[in-house]
């Protein structure tokens, strides 16, 4: 049996050491490809994930903005709506008694006109005939109250034609309710103050 040379040793452990490093090799490229298959699958993932909360902050930063929007839109009709107000008050005639009536004001920064408006009024605690105004444009009006026979047709009138009630209890208004020009329904109380219909 011929052990053979020492160069064919040699160059069979050179073949088995190269066959070690192949394998080697070879199982170092796959676990690369796993890596890198395993790398780009998450990477698609995060990316996923990434698009996925832009779009969420996206939504939600314009649901804030709608909902901001909304309610400086709402502030400012409430500070149109505001403007509307009314009391009692009386002016002096040169010829006959004191007339009574009631001051409606459409006046401030911002007005607006104001439809069917109905002004709900107490006289010595008997709730009399509400004044009822169809369109009311911007100004200051009075609205002379004949009591019985019901309310006279409201006139322009400056800060000075009349004098406000001030301390009166016997006379109140209890309540005003009107639409804006964008059709929302407000009503205004002593106790609540002004709030949508």
């Amino acid at each position: 049996m011929d052990i053979g040379s020492l160069a064919e040793w040699a160059g069979a452990l050179s073949g088995l050491a190269a066959l070690f490093v192949a394998v080697q090799a070879n199982r170092q490229s796959r676990k690369s490809e796993k890596y890198a298959r395993e790398t780009e699958s998450l990477s698609v993932e995060l990316n996923r994930q990434i698009r996925e909360e832009q779009r969420q902050t996206e939504l939600a930063m314009h649901k804030r903005e709608q909902e901001r929007d909304h309610r400086d839109m709402e502030r400012d009709r409430r500070l149109i709506a505001g403007g509307l107000q009314a009391w009692w008050a009386y002016r002096d005639q040169q010829d006959t008694c004191q007339q009574w009536g009631l001051v409606v004001s459409n006046e401030g920064s911002q007005v607006s006109i104001f439809y069917n408006v109905q002004i709900d009024v107490e006289v010595q605690g008997i709730t009399t005939r509400p004044l009822c105004i169809k369109v009311l444009p911007p100004g200051r009006y009075f609205a002379i109250n004949r009591f019985e026979q019901g309310w006279e047709l409201p006139e322009e009138c400056g800060p000075s034609q009349t004098h406000a009630l001030l301390s009166s209890t016997r006379h109140q208004v209890v309540r005003i309710s009107f639409q804006d020009s964008l059709g929302k329904r407000w009503v205004w109380n002593p106790q609540e103050g002004l709030n949508p219909s």
